[in-house]
Formats: structure tokens, sequence, C-alpha cells
């Protein structure tokens, strides 16, 4: 099954065996399918209407972490997958969660890395061995494996490696930075902090290869994974898909969502469910831009911001991702700046020399006469747009 919540809100999903979670960027816990083990309303009562920072969706059970870093777990619980993580996590402040059929994984504040449930070839007590000394960050899950990357990039695997999709991970990530994973039944998904895409396991349906060849030459920011499926998003919002496609989970995710924004997305089994922002209106005026910002490692509270100054002109753009209108000016070279909203001190600086064809209207940057600040790059997209990201 293909489909699209058209939202411009929701900025988080996660779906299970039958049941689909979602969070606004206000912090509002979307829940709906089915209810046999409470996964739907237990979590919406658990809740509360208290802001929730992160969400996983097991196979029938369902975890939420609220503003104050306390974990809620709802639903079937045969191997304890929710009274478990529920013990583990008690006094702790949750950071990360993810959730499959059989098993819970959490990240504290600190760190540390907890599991509970079924220990399906290892997929709990081997991952918490494998994280044990080192600063998890992110966590994924799926039927028969768990996976981490911590602090300095590292991944982390454990489970059922029939079709190598753990060895043959960990060897493509061996020597580069990982910033996010995801994981399903017989192959894996990775993105380096250089937005390439890594992948390995079964690929009968082109879920590793074709995903690879569609990702070839674009800065991938994150990835979801189905059963036979894979999932890619790129940094100007494109989707990329590839793999099984027997309930239209590629061709119709892929035509439900061309000329439009990607801007989340989640797959599961046989479906896709994706977040899609209408693209902005294109006619800018002359010497406009739209620009989008982006902090890697995420800043999902849109605590930096990107200001262009021209004279005594400020305009900014604020790390969310979301494309905003600004006005260049090639005369005079713009001072860029990366602030920090919430600790203003020393900031990053640099200038920017933009650039007007008036025979075609088309902006750019001289990247010869502009010097930016340390730790910011750009991709040059269509339409004079423009995705700046910055790498704390």
């Amino acid at each position: 099954m293909a489909a699209i919540l058209r939202s411009a809100e929701v900025v988080a999903i996660s779906l299970g065996n039958g049941h689909r979670l979602a969070v606004t960027e206000s912090g509002t816990l979307l829940a709906t399918g089915g209810d046999y083990f409470g996964q739907v309303s237990g979590i919406l009562q658990a809740v509360g209407g208290r802001k929730v920072t992160a969400v996983a969706a097991g196979g029938f059970h369902s975890l939420a972490v609220i503003e104050d870093g306390t974990l809620l777990a709802v639903g079937m619980d045969q191997f304890r997958q929710v009274s478990g993580i529920l013990e583990a996590a008690e006094g702790k402040k949750i950071t990360a969660v993810a959730a499959d059929n059989y098993h819970s994984l959490a990240v504290t504040a600190d760190g540390l890395l907890l599991a509970a449930g079924m220990d399906f070839s290892g997929t709990v007590k081997r991952i918490v061995e494998a994280a044990e000394g080192k600063t998890v960050t992110t966590v994924a899950a799926s039927l028969y494996t768990s996976l981490a990357v911590t602090d300095d990039g590292t991944l982390l695997a454990a489970g059922m490696n029939t079709s190598e999709q753990l060895t043959g991970i960990l060897a493509a990530a061996d020597g580069k930075i990982v910033t996010t994973v995801a994981g399903g039944t017989s192959h894996t998904l990775a993105v380096t902090e250089e937005g390439t895409l890594l992948a390995a396991g079964a690929d009968q349906y082109g879920q590793v290869s074709a995903i690879l060849e569609a990702a070839d030459g674009k800065r991938i920011i994150g990835v979801a994974v189905g059963h036979t499926h894979s999932l890619a998003l790129a940094q100007d919002g494109t989707l990329l898909a590839a793999g099984n496609d027997s309930e239209l989970q590629v061709s119709g995710i892929l035509e439900a969502t061309e000329g439009k924004q990607v801007t989340a997305m989640a797959a599961c089994e046989d479906y896709s469910v994706v977040v899609v922002r209408e693209r902005e209106d294109d006619s800018l005026k002359p010497r406009q831009i739209h620009a989008s910002f982006r902090i890697e490692p995420h800043d999902p509270d849109g605590l930096y911001r990107l200001e262009f100054k021209a004279g005594n002109t400020y305009q900014s753009v604020y790390a969310t991702g979301k494309f905003a209108v600004l006005d260049t000016e090639n005369a005079l070279d713009t001072e860029v700046i990366v602030r920090d909203v919430l600790y203003p001190g020393p900031v990053p600086t640099g200038t920017v020399k933009f650039t007007f064809d008036e025979t075609t209207g088309v902006v750019d940057i001289d990247a010869e006469q502009s010097r930016l600040p340390d730790g910011l790059t750009y991709n040059t997209l269509d339409n004079n747009r423009f995705a700046f990201t910055h790498v704390k």
C-alpha cells in the first residue's frame, strides 16, 4: 500500500503491524490503526496530551518519549518488550527509541543503550554487549536485528545475518562516520556524514542494488526499510524507492510524491508512508532564491539559524529543512552567520558572493570568491534553490 499523510506539521512517523504513530512539530502524538493490545488507545492515554519527542511502533506495542525524557510503553508484552524496557528505563532520561515485533530499544541522555524483549539471535543481549562502554546516539530495530550508532559514527549491529545484512553493512561502514541506519528482515541501509548511502543484504528485488543506483551522486539524509523494499530521502526532499512492488509500495509512493518535497517517511512490511510538503511557488522575483538550512546531527527543535547580512539587512533561515525566500545582491559580499538561537556567543561566520544572469534569471554562488563558515556547505538544486548544511 502506498500512502501520503498530507500534513506539513508531521515531523516523525513510525509503523507497526497495522498501527501507525506520528509526532507533529508541536509535539502532539497521533496514533491510528489496530488496537488489539491497546497499542493505539493506550499510548494516547499514557501521553495524556503531553509533548512527545520520540516514538516507535513495534509489531503490536508502542513506545513514546515525553518532553522530560520519560519513556512510556503499552501493548503486547509477551516477551517483556513493554515491561522490560520500562523497567530498564526507570529513573532515566530517554532520548531515542526503536521497536519491532518482539523487542524494544532505548537510548538514555548519557548514551546508554537499553534493550528488552525476545532475544532472537542476540537482538537484545548482543547489541547491549556491543554498546558497552560506548555512547550511543541512534538506534533501529527490525524483526531479527538491532542496530545502533555511537557518537563517533561507529555502526553497531546484532541479530540474524543469513543474508549478510549485518556483516555486509558493517564492512561497508568500516572507517566511515555513520549518521543514520535502518534495518529490514534481510537487508540494511545506512547513511554516512557525507550523505553517501550504504546498503547490504538480500537483493532479490533490487532493494539493495537498485536503491544504491538511485542514490548515486545524491546527498542522502534519511532511510527507511520495509520487508523487501527500501526508501531513501535526498537532501532536496526527493524520495527514492526500490525493491518489491507487489503492493505499489515503490511505484505508488514514487508517483504520489513526484514534484513534492518529502519531509518524513517510514516503511514496514509491504507499505510505505511519507509526509510531503507541496513545493513552494517557483515564481520568484529577480535575484530571489529559495534556501533551506539543516544542522547535522539533526536539530529537531530548530535552535540554529543561518543569517545572511548584506549592508544593514538581515535575513534568516531556520534549521528545519524548510525552504525560505531570500533576496540576494550580487554587488555586495553577503556575510553568512551560523547562529545558535539558544546559546548566543561566538558563531561561525563567512561570506558568500551571489551572481545573477540577467538573460536566464539564474542566481548562483561564486565559489572562488565566497568564504563560507567552517562546517557550512551547500548544494545547488533546481530553480534557484540552495540547500545549506552545517556540520556541528
